[in-house]
């Protein structure tokens, strides 16, 4: 008993460890603003396929900032990536009718008629995931599209996602408050 006890904690702590060795944070800063991304854990369907972003800009400068222009590359559309990971009514039935078909000659037919009753549950099942992956994707597409002017120690965020493997890239240009030039800030890997 206390092996076993021991064993669940050291997979805990180990599974802490691998966990946070992934969570990626990125982050530039001059004179004027400061931007930080940091990726999220999905919670839906979603996560199987997609990290999401929370990418923050604030103004450190003691004036006002001008955020002319906020690109974002390498990222994917809210509605495209809940589109990849929605499944059918159609493809959930077939697969849990087909999930009774190894076991249907050992138990005389029992597991079809098991899984054909199953039906129902998982159609339920499966429009919860599908509901949970339209709002979650929803909460990653918040962008500014507008120049946006912040005032000191104001900030802006920014959420999106991406393809597991891939980090999006951020370009934000904004007015020097001093001399009214263009400036380029960037986030990428």
């Amino acid at each position: 008993m206390k092996n076993k006890v021991i064993a669940v904690i050291l997979l805990l702590l180990f599974f802490n460890i691998y966990s946070s060795a992934y969570a990626q944070t990125i982050s530039d800063e001059n004179d004027y603003i400061k931007a930080v991304m940091e990726s999220k854990e999905l919670h839906s369907r979603l996560g199987e396929m997609y990290t999401g972003y929370e990418c923050v800009i604030k103004n450190v400068y003691n004036k006002p900032v001008t955020i002319q222009n906020i690109t974002v590359w390498d990222n994917a559309n809210s509605t495209v990536a809940y589109l990849s990971v929605k499944r059918t009514a159609e493809d959930t039935a077939k697969a849990a009718i087909s999930s009774g078909k190894p076991l249907a000659l050992p138990t005389l037919g029992l597991s079809m008629l098991a899984a054909t009753a199953a039906v129902p549950f998982a159609l339920i099942g499966n429009k919860v995931g599908n509901s949970n992956a339209q709002k979650e994707s929803k909460h990653y597409d918040k962008t500014v599209s507008a120049k946006t002017t912040l005032e000191p120690n104001e900030q802006v965020t920014i959420k999106t996602m991406a393809l597991k493997k891939y980090i999006p890239y951020v370009r934000i240009t904004f007015l020097n408050p001093l001399t009214e030039e263009n400036m380029v800030l960037e986030l990428k890997k």
